[in-house]
C-alpha cells in the first residue's frame, strides 16, 4: 500500500514521467528569420530639446493700414510698423474693422519690411480695404 501511494504521488508530481524527447532545431524555409535580440540595431531617439514650457508664440500685434494700392487681382496694403512692434517677411495677419471684428476673406502674409512699414497682399476691393482700416499680425 506505501508502495502503491508513493507511486502515485510521484505520477501526480510529474516525477514518474520519462522526458519528452528534444527536437532538433528548425532549419530551412521553416527556421525563425528572425535576428537574435542581442542582433538588433540599436534605437536612435530625436532630440526635441529641453523639456518644459513649450515655445511661447509673439503676441498679436495691432497695425494700422496707412495706404493701399489696387492690383489686378487685389490689392497691396502697406501697414504702418513702428520699433516696438517689428514685424518679419512671412508672417501672417488679417484686417479687422473699426469694431475690432475680423473681416471676411482678408488674410494675408507679409512679403515685405522696411523700417517703417510692412507690405502684403489681399485680395479685396478698395471699399472693403477701407472698411477694415486696422489689422492684426498673429505671427509666423
Amino acid at each position: 500500500m506505501r508502495r502503491r501511494f508513493a507511486f502515485t504521488t510521484l505520477l501526480v508530481l510529474g516525477c514518474g514521467r520519462p522526458p519528452a524527447p528534444e527536437e532538433p532545431p528548425a532549419t530551412g524555409p521553416t527556421a525563425d528569420a528572425r535576428p537574435a535580440a542581442d542582433a538588433r540595431p540599436p534605437l536612435h531617439f530625436i532630440d526635441a530639446g529641453p523639456v518644459g514650457a513649450p515655445k511661447k508664440l509673439p503676441a498679436p500685434i495691432r497695425l494700422d493700414v496707412i495706404a493701399f494700392d489696387q492690383t489686378a487681382d487685389g490689392a497691396v496694403i502697406v501697414l504702418g510698423q513702428s520699433r516696438s512692434h517689428p514685424v518679419q517677411q512671412g508672417w501672417k495677419g488679417y484686417l479687422i474693422n473699426e469694431h475690432g471684428k475680423r473681416v471676411a476673406n482678408s488674410d494675408f502674409v507679409i512679403t515685405s519690411v522696411s523700417d517703417r512699414d510692412a507690405r502684403a497682399k489681399v485680395t479685396m476691393s478698395p471699399d472693403q480695404i477701407e472698411a477694415a482700416p486696422r489689422a492684426v499680425i498673429t505671427g509666423p
